[in-house]
């Protein structure tokens, strides 16, 4: 979703009704405060509300909805967290006959079922924005987008420790680029040590590091890390960490089923750019036969659903992380 048409659209509210709905709620986040920005005192005074699903009925928001605006031409209804109204089909009424001097935004943090009368009768009248998580390939491109359109340089491997760190959340990532910039001086671009020095990620210990030795085999060194990790378990979370090496393991897993060996063809034929990264993965595309990677793969599958609850042992979190990656470095 371009993040630049969103604010374009949104600059003069003029449609009956806006609908922005699905799981990432970053987009609606943003929508949200560049209108609330936007609302001149006027009109805040008499013809702004803002409406919340769970605290609301459909016949409220009806209701606000066919005031006449007594401050200008037109009123501004706002319904935040609207996949907690009851019985949304009754809306059906309004959507048919809006009233003309109302713009009506609604936020549905959900997936819809488009097949519902309900939705088809939304998605028909309004101005909508469907907003998808992003998968892991694209968050590196969004953040590359998301920093040219706020003016800001960036480094490559900066990037890739973004992508690697926060992952596919864009709130976490958003928030992470706000507290980049306050530490930034006019000009300056944002570097790996600037990530670095925010995350709270030690080079030696990264999971780069870890990624490059499993890529290598090399037991000695990812036992030094494994054993940094054991130390420091609040700053280096269980499935924070089982999340990157699935991905990478998933990544060499693809390049292995396509033929690609060396790094010149990963460099040309995917969308990493980071030379470390390249390295590593043409290292482990050589070290990994295809039955070694599937193992790995499950491995990682099974532990990530023992950090999250299910099927647990009582181990603790560096346990855990040792057993995981003894079954995985062999």
């Amino acid at each position: 979703m371009d993040i630049q048409q969103i604010k374009k659209s949104l600059k003069i509210l003029e449609q009956p009704l806006y609908f922005f709905y699905g799981p990432e709620g970053f987009y609606m986040d943003l929508a949200s405060s560049y209108i609330d920005d936007r609302v001149p005192d006027a009109q805040r005074a008499f013809d702004y509300h803002v409406l919340y699903g769970k605290d609301s009925s459909v016949e409220q928001i009806i209701d606000v909805a066919r005031r006449v605006p007594m401050g200008g031409p037109r009123q501004l209804v706002m319904v935040k967290e609207a996949q907690s109204l009851r019985q949304l089909d009754k809306l059906q009424g309004y959507l048919e006959r809006p009233t003309p001097t109302t713009s009506l935004v609604m936020y549905y943090r959900k997936t819809i079922d488009k097949r519902k009368k309900i939705f088809k009768t939304i998605l028909k009248a309004a101005e909508a924005y469907e907003c998808k998580p992003l998968y892991d390939n694209q968050v590196a491109r969004w953040l590359q987008q998301y920093l040219k359109s706020l003016g800001v340089s960036h480094d490559t491997e900066s990037i890739s420790l973004l992508t690697e760190y926060l992952g596919s959340n864009l709130s976490r990532q958003a928030d992470a680029i706000e507290k980049l910039q306050l530490n930034l001086g006019e000009g300056e671009m944002i570097s790996a040590k600037h990530v670095r020095d925010l995350i709270g990620i030690n080079k030696d210990y990264d999971v780069f590091a870890l990624q490059s030795g499993l890529a290598s085999k090399n037991h000695a060194t990812v036992l030094r890390i494994i054993n940094y990790y054991e130390q420091y378990t609040k700053e280096n979370p269980l499935v924070l960490i089982i999340g990157n090496l699935y991905r990478f393991f998933s990544d060499v897993m693809q390049l292995k089923s396509r033929g690609y060996k060396t790094e010149a063809q990963i460099r040309s034929g995917t969308h990493h750019r980071n030379p470390s990264a390249i390295r590593d993965l043409a290292l482990a595309v050589r070290n990994y036969s295809p039955a070694q990677l599937r193992s790995a793969i499950h491995i990682l599958h099974e532990y990530d659903l023992r950090s999250k609850g299910m099927n647990a042992r009582s181990m603790s979190p560096g346990a855990v992380l040792k057993e995981m990656v003894g079954q995985v470095c062999v």
